[in-house]
């Protein structure tokens, strides 16, 4: 089994995994100042069994980030940690998911910082967790009601065997105002989205309106949905 080279804080940190059900196969990305540790045995930063979420521990000074260089189905970095201050410990998001493979990743505040991350499957048997997909449908049915409520009615979905966490609903053209979410495995919601002055404008010279809806949802798969009001 492949084991990290670890600092005081590091360990502190994989401590406090152990009772958050981390897996032993867990080796935290370690930073300094000016670079990610490296592992050992090998060159990669850090490592993780599939299906558990990675750990980055801040050991500098200064503020850094995990962030993958490629991005995810949800159009943002595949895993990524947000700005982390010195001497501080997080979770990096989306390890979760990936399969077995390595995958580049940088501090998105210290361009030359750079390292590798490794994702195994076969030694413990382990597996990716699903990631979340969400589904819309557009329940409003009239421009007049939708005038007089203020509000846009929809019904947003949480498929597959994944929660679906940080939910963003938005409808095109600004027509509404930006609404989150989150929704546990299966979950159904009736939610309303507020509209803008903009959107009330829009709809209120309109006989008939066609409206289009995003929603994505973080690391995963996100979904559209249009409707014409009358």
């Amino acid at each position: 089994m492949r084991r990290a080279l670890l600092t005081v804080s590091a360990l502190a940190a994989l401590a406090l995994g152990a009772t958050q059900a981390f897996g032993t196969g867990n080796g935290p990305v370690v930073a300094t100042d000016n670079q990610f540790e490296p592992g050992s045995p090998g060159s990669e930063n850090g490592y993780i069994d599939a299906g558990e979420i990675g750990m980055f521990v801040n050991d500098g000074s200064n503020t850094h980030t995990v962030t993958a260089t490629t991005k995810g189905p949800d159009g943002k970095a595949l895993f990524r940690t947000g700005n982390t201050s010195g001497g501080q410990t997080k979770r990096i998001g989306g390890t979760q998911f990936l399969s077995e493979g390595i995958y580049s990743f940088r501090c998105s505040i210290h361009s030359f910082m750079t390292g590798t991350y490794e994702v195994f499957e076969d030694r413990a048997g382990t597996t990716p967790l699903p990631r979340p997909e969400i589904s819309l449908t557009i329940k409003s049915k009239k421009v007049g009601k939708v005038l007089d409520s203020g509000k846009l009615q929809l019904k947003v979905a949480a498929k597959g065997p994944t929660a679906a966490q940080d939910i963003s609903l938005k409808a095109k053209k600004g027509i509404t105002k930006k609404k989150k979410l989150n929704l546990a495995v299966g979950a159904k919601k009736t939610t309303k989205l507020k509209l803008t002055g903009k959107g009330e404008n829009k709809l209120a010279d309109a006989d008939s309106a066609k409206v289009k809806v995003v929603g994505t949802v973080a690391f995963g798969f996100g979904d559209k949905a249009s409707k014409k009001l009358k």
